[in-house]
């Protein structure tokens, strides 16, 4: 498989900076790994396990962790499952999807249901808030409300 980094060094320091800036969201957190037909997909659990699910999308070429360092506002209100965008850095598989179609919206629409939820409140910044937008375009009955 191709990768989406340069070097295999270049993708060392991107995920070491992953790490470091997830440690300074100072909330607790933890991996969560589902298999969607488009390949391995990576979210962080954090927020308020009492408050709303909300699925959150990082801009184009980001991570969740820099994402969730922006976000710090949701964190006392919403059981944040913020996902890395498959085929970007992050710890998602590497897999680069066409933004021309609807397979963003398609694999975001799976990663709902190996959450096991029917519907989730949605927030999706940048390149994110595209993949929102085709989530609503292919299974708009997943998408409870959203924020673009």
């Amino acid at each position: 498989m191709k990768s989406i980094y340069k070097t295999k060094e270049g993708k060392k320091k991107c995920l070491e900076l992953y790490d470091k800036q997830l440690k300074k969201i100072g909330a607790p957190y933890e991996d969560i790994y589902v298999d969607t037909s488009f390949g391995k997909t990576h979210l962080i659990r954090t927020g308020n396990k009492a408050g709303k699910p909300l699925l959150v999308f990082h801009g184009g070429n980001s991570t969740t962790a820099y994402n969730l360092l922006l976000c710090k506002f949701l964190l006392d209100d919403f059981d944040i499952y913020a996902v890395d965008i498959i085929g970007h850095p992050g710890k998602s598989d590497e897999v680069s999807l066409s933004s021309r179609g609807y397979s963003y919206g398609e694999w975001a629409s799976e990663v709902i249901d190996k959450l096991g939820f029917k519907k989730m409140r949605c927030f999706g910044g940048s390149f994110g808030g595209g993949v929102l937008a085709k989530l609503m375009c292919v299974s708009p009955e997943k998408v409870e409300r959203c924020v673009l």
